[in-house]
Order: C-alpha cells, then sequence, then structure tokens
C-alpha cells in the first residue's frame, strides 16, 4: 500500500511482520478502505469545485442579465412579475416604489418589474438552477464531511492497531505478510550539488 507521494529513492524498512494470513487480510482489507476514501475525497473534492464554478458563472449571469447581487436576498412574485430585494426593516414608512409586506423581519423593495414573459422566464430558469445547485453543494459538503470522519475513524484504526502513521509511505508484501515503511533516501552532496 504505496502512498502516491512516495519518494522515488527510498529504502524499505520491516514495520510489521504479520503472524497469519488472517490478520494480514484484516489489514489489507482497512488499508484498502482508506485508500478508498482517499479516492473518494479527491473525487467529492472535485466535484465541490465544479459545483461552484457552476455557481460562479450563473451568478454572474444573473448579475449581468438582471443585476441580482449574490450575497442579496430577493423574493420574485409571479403574480405581478415583480423581482422585490429584500432588506432589513429598517422601521420607517416604505416609499412609492417599496412594499410594505414583511418577510421574516425584512421588507421589500422593487429590485425589477418583468415586462416579457419571455424575459421572466428567463430569470426564473436562472433562478431554478441557482437553486439546484446550491441544494447539490450542500448535498457534496455533508458527504463529504461524513467521508473525512470515516477517514479519521480508519487511520485512527491503523494508528492504534499498526502504529502507522499518515506522513509517512508503507508498502505491503503479501508473500511475506511484512508491512514496510519507505524512508527515504537523502540525496547524496554530489547530487545535490548538481542539481541547478
Amino acid at each position: 500500500m504505496e502512498s502516491p507521494g512516495a519518494s522515488a529513492r527510498a529504502v524499505r524498512r520491516t514495520h510489521l511482520q504479520f503472524s497469519s494470513d488472517q490478520a494480514a487480510q484484516e489489514f489489507e482489507s482497512l488499508a484498502s478502505r482508506r485508500q478508498s476514501g482517499d479516492e473518494t475525497q479527491r473525487v467529492l473534492t472535485q466535484l465541490l469545485s465544479d459545483k461552484q464554478r457552476e455557481l460562479l458563472v450563473l451568478d454572474g449571469r444573473l448579475k449581468g442579465t438582471f443585476a441580482v447581487e449574490p450575497d442579496k436576498k430577493y423574493q420574485y412574485d409571479t403574480e405581478s412579475k415583480t423581482l422585490y430585494e429584500l432588506v432589513a426593516h429598517q422601521g420607517s414608512t416604505p416609499g412609492p416604489d417599496e412594499d410594505s409586506t414583511p418577510v421574516a423581519g425584512l421588507e421589500r423593495r422593487v429590485s425589477r418589474q418583468f415586462d416579457e414573459e419571455t424575459t421572466a422566464h428567463e430569470f426564473l430558469r436562472l433562478l431554478a438552477a441557482k437553486q439546484v445547485i446550491n441544494q447539490e453543494l450542500e448535498a457534496l459538503r455533508l458527504l463529504l464531511r461524513e467521508k473525512q470522519l470515516e477517514q479519521e475513524r480508519t487511520q485512527l484504526a491503523l494508528n492504534n492497531r499498526y502504529s502507522m502513521v499518515p506522513e509517512r509511505d508503507y508498502q505491503f508484501d503479501r508473500e511475506s505478510r511484512t508491512l514496510y515503511e519507505l524512508v527515504p533516501v537523502p540525496p547524496s552532496p554530489a547530487a545535490q550539488a548538481a542539481t541547478p
């Protein structure tokens, strides 16, 4: 079970000799679970990154086309085809283009009135896509956290049972039932001098 970051110049040092095939298989099962968990986390992290990029593009389109700021709250009224910005209630009397209907301690200010059905439809389509992406992001974050906790438990088991340190590289030889630690060999002074 050699780690991906294992040094090309390393020597094998015996870390643990398993006394039976069953003990070796139990180790391999746990080590395999850790390796699989590492890969799962890499994939989930990449998916999160991709979804965040999608969200940025969508926010850019909403801002560029409809002047919707990603850090502000809005409410859309389908009947009047009006987009309201939700702002903190100041206790003042609403102006002529404001609506005093409270929304959880917020007041509504007209942000945009949609005159054409196609424009309103495009806005709603982008808004729905943003909601889906936000839900996907939340689900991915929860799943990643769950996998991270699983990895922590797996690594703790490897530490406790086999004294394996996550920062070190290991290699398992099934035939001899031996777990080796791969110890990096520092470059020789001559090799260091030759490096530009």
